[in-house]
C-alpha cells in the first residue's frame, strides 16, 4: 500500500509539474504575442500602456510599453499608476449606496435636500444623478475661467447660478459628469466628511487598496504618476495635459496597474464580505 501511494504521489507530482511547464510555455506564447500587438509604442519616446491579462484569477502577463512623462523621459513600469477616469464612477456610486445604507439619504431625495444651491433643478434626485437621467447642464468650459484647479463646491456654485436643465429629470438619458461632481457634493453634505477622505475611509482602507486615491483640488501627490498627453492632428510633437477640473467624482481616482487583476487585486470574496450584500451591485454608472 506504501509503494502504491508513493507511486501515486510520484505520479501526481510530475502531472502538477508537467503542467505547471505547459502553463509557463502557453503564458510565455501569449505574451509574446500582446507584445508584439505594443510593439509600436516600444519605438521611440512616446506615449505608452500598461497590459495586464489575468485568466482564471491568474496572471498570464503584466507589462508595459513606452512613457509615463515624455518630458523627463520617464518610462513605464508596472507599479506606475494612472488615471482611471470616468471607471471613479463606480465609487462615487458606492459612497452613495454606503450613506443609503446606514438611512443618510434615499435614492429619490430631492438633490435640494443635501445640497440646497440645486434647488434650480427641481424634480431631479439621487438616483436621477446615479443613473444619468438629471438633466443638470455641462459647465467645464465655464468653470475653468473661474480658477486653474476649480473645485467641486465651485461647480456647485456655477450650478446654482445656471440654473438651465437641460431636459426635464428621468425625460431620457445623457451621460452626465456634473452629476457625478453633484453626488460627490451630496456624499459630503450626507457624512459632513470631505469626498476624498470618505472613499479612502470608508472604499478604499477597507477594501485594501493602499495604492489609490482622489485627486481633487487640493492636488495631493501621485507617486509615479503616468501624464496625459495630446497632439492634435497637425502637430509633430506631444504635449503633457493635466486636467484642472473638478472631477474628483466622475474621473479623479488613481490606482496601479499592478492592484488591478481580478482575483489577485484587493476585491477578492474575503475583502468583499466586508461590504453589505446590498451593495456589491451598483447602479449602473458608466
Amino acid at each position: 500500500m506504501r509503494t502504491v501511494c508513493a507511486l501515486l504521489l510520484g505520479l501526481l507530482s510530475i502531472g502538477l509539474c508537467l503542467a505547471d511547464t505547459v502553463d509557463r510555455d502557453s503564458d510565455a506564447a501569449a505574451s509574446a504575442k500582446v507584445d508584439a500587438l505594443f510593439a509600436g509604442l516600444t519605438r521611440g519616446v512616446q506615449p505608452g500602456a500598461g497590459v495586464l491579462v489575468v485568466e482564471r484569477g491568474r496572471i498570464v502577463h503584466k507589462a508595459t510599453y513606452g512613457y509615463a512623462d515624455l518630458e523627463r523621459r520617464v518610462p513605464l513600469s508596472v507599479d506606475a499608476t494612472f488615471r482611471l477616469d470616468s471607471v471613479s464612477k463606480q465609487f462615487t456610486a458606492m459612497a452613495i449606496m454606503l450613506l443609503k445604507e446606514e438611512g443618510r439619504l434615499a435614492y429619490d431625495d430631492p438633490i435640494s435636500r443635501h445640497v440646497p444651491e440645486l434647488s434650480a433643478y427641481p424634480g431631479v434626485t439621487i438616483r436621477h444623478l446615479l443613473t444619468h437621467t438629471g438633466g443638470l447642464p455641462e459647465y467645464y468650459d465655464e468653470i475653468v475661467k473661474t480658477s486653474n484647479w476649480p473645485s467641486n463646491a465651485d461647480a456647485r456654485h456655477l450650478l446654482g447660478r445656471m440654473a438651465k436643465p437641460m431636459f426635464p429629470p428621468g425625460s431620457r438619458y445623457e451621460y452626465s459628469n456634473p452629476g457625478y461632481d453633484m453626488l460627490a457634493e451630496i456624499v459630503e453634505a450626507a457624512s459632513g466628511m470631505r469626498f476624498a477622505d470618505f472613499v479612502e475611509q470608508r472604499i478604499f482602507a477597507p477594501l485594501g487598496m493602499t495604492h489609490s486615491l482622489v485627486h481633487d483640488h487640493t492636488r495631493p501627490a501621485v507617486p509615479r504618476r503616468v501624464l496625459a498627453t495630446t497632439r492634435p492632428a497637425k502637430a509633430s510633437s506631444w504635449t503633457t495635459s493635466i486636467r484642472s477640473t473638478a472631477s474628483s467624482a466622475p474621473a479623479g481616482c488613481f490606482r496601479r496597474l499592478t492592484t488591478c487583476a481580478c482575483g489577485t487585486s484587493p476585491f477578492t470574496a474575503k475583502s468583499l464580505s466586508a461590504v453589505p450584500a446590498s451593495m456589491r451591485r451598483l447602479p449602473a454608472t458608466c
